[in-house]
């Protein structure tokens, strides 16, 4: 008898690229695949979803994701915009409290995904920009104003 006769695995893939994540076939690998410990379990149930929720009123704030290179940032970044943008991926969580808490933000949300590479370009500039192609391929047409004419960013 082998071992791979008793344990079968897939591959852990080591970087997930953000913009991969865009292929819907993607997004559905990354959910079923994210093993999630009572730890980040945890976090995601107490943190990340009643931030991003918006059906109870709370003091909502940012999301900051910080870890060390290969820690799983980008592919928890892709289960939660995936659970958010795809109501019928949660059938796919394989964590039962994160399946029921990530009910209050499956389907609710439009999901812009991007990356910043190296760049002189102003950090609004290239946010406005990428948002910009983004409801055109959704069919919404926006213009940001001119940054000289903007005098908060908030």
């Amino acid at each position: 008898m082998k071992y791979g006769d008793l344990v079968q695995f897939e591959p852990i893939e080591t970087v997930v690229q953000v913009m991969e994540t865009n292929d819907y076939t993607e997004d559905q690998r990354l959910v079923q695949t994210f093993v999630i410990s009572e730890r980040m379990a945890e976090k995601i149930r107490d943190i990340a979803i009643p931030h991003l929720q918006f059906n109870e009123q709370k003091d909502n704030k940012a999301l900051l994701t910080v870890g060390n290179y290969g820690t799983g940032k980008s592919h928890l970044m892709s289960v939660i915009s995936t659970l958010a943008e795809h109501a019928e991926t949660l059938e796919m969580v394989q964590h039962a409290g994160v399946k029921k808490i990530s009910a209050a933000i499956a389907g609710k949300f439009k999901v812009f995904r991007t990356e910043i590479g190296a760049s002189t370009m102003p950090l609004r500039e290239i946010i406005c920009q990428g948002i910009t192609g983004y409801l055109e391929t959704i069919g919404v047409e926006y213009t940001f104003p001119p940054m000289d004419q903007v005098t908060n960013n908030s």
